[in-house]
């Protein structure tokens, strides 16, 4: 007979999430990345509540002109 000599990889522990390096990375980017996701639905609200409240319930002010007239001459 022939011997299993393959390593086999631990079940898995929240613990690993921490203290194995391979998890570690990824743990920590995902934490990162739903944290910027989550600051950045929080302006996109925030921006949209701002604009109504100033009576312009659109983001389209972004698109717009400006309607502003600058001259040259002062």
């Amino acid at each position: 007979m022939v011997a299993n000599t393959e390593a086999v990889d631990p079940p898995f522990r929240l613990s690993m999430l921490i203290y194995d390096r391979r998890c570690r990375a990824l743990t920590i980017q995902a934490v990162v990345f739903i944290l910027v996701m989550l600051v950045a639905a929080w302006l996109v609200r925030n921006t949209i509540n701002n604009l109504a409240i100033v009576g312009r319930p659109s983001v389209l002010i972004f698109f717009s002109d400006a309607r502003v007239t600058i001259s040259r001459n002062s």
